[in-house]
């Protein structure tokens, strides 16, 4: 007579029990690592935002604006309505350009836009008390409403313990100041 090998239960149980030690320990580490990468994408996509307001400046000659749409200044956003928009013209007021006229459109009234919805779970704060700021090409400068200014921390962006500052310093130079929040997972 054969005898069937399989597992004891005294084996399953041991095989169960390091199954949820291993995934125990590497679902917080696989939640901070996608809140890295959502901070990362942000940043990266708020260079490029920048670096197209100054360009396009340059290129087409006149005054460029980023706009703060959505992202209030006394406390973080809460939900994905929000957008930063490079447009030359100095008001939006809305991340979505189906209200735009066809005359509008065709002026590329919104040269480049960054939408909440598609960063989810960041939340931003807006540090200025204006809801935009401006690329002068005639001065080489930056304005914060009629004031020229060399350095604008203009937001305040969280994505899990991940918090970064974006500030224009002057028309071509543009940093982040990261802080990372070490908390004790205990």
């Amino acid at each position: 007579m054969k005898r069937f090998k399989g597992l004891s239960l005294i084996e399953t149980i041991v095989t169960l029990s390091v199954l949820a030690v291993v995934t125990a320990v590497s679902v917080p580490v696989y939640t901070k690592q996608l809140a890295n990468a959502r901070a990362e994408k942000l940043e990266q996509d708020i260079f490029q935002l920048v670096d197209v307001a100054a360009s396009y400046s340059l290129r087409r000659w006149k005054p460029t604006y980023i706009h703060l749409v959505n992202i209030p200044s006394d406390k973080p956003t809460t939900d994905s309505s929000w957008c930063l928009v490079v447009s030359s013209y100095a008001s939006i007021t809305k991340c979505s350009d189906e209200d735009d006229t066809p005359a509008e459109k065709a002026n590329e009234k919104r040269v480049a836009t960054v939408f909440g919805s598609k960063h989810t779970q960041i939340s931003l704060k807006r540090l200025t008390s204006q809801t935009k700021f401006k690329f002068d090409n005639n001065s080489y400068s930056l304005f914060l409403g009629d004031e020229r200014k060399f350095d604008i921390s203009f937001l305040e962006a969280q994505a899990g313990s991940n918090t970064f500052t974006a500030k224009a310093i002057n028309f071509k130079d543009f940093e982040l100041e990261k802080v990372t929040v070490v908390t004790d997972d205990t």
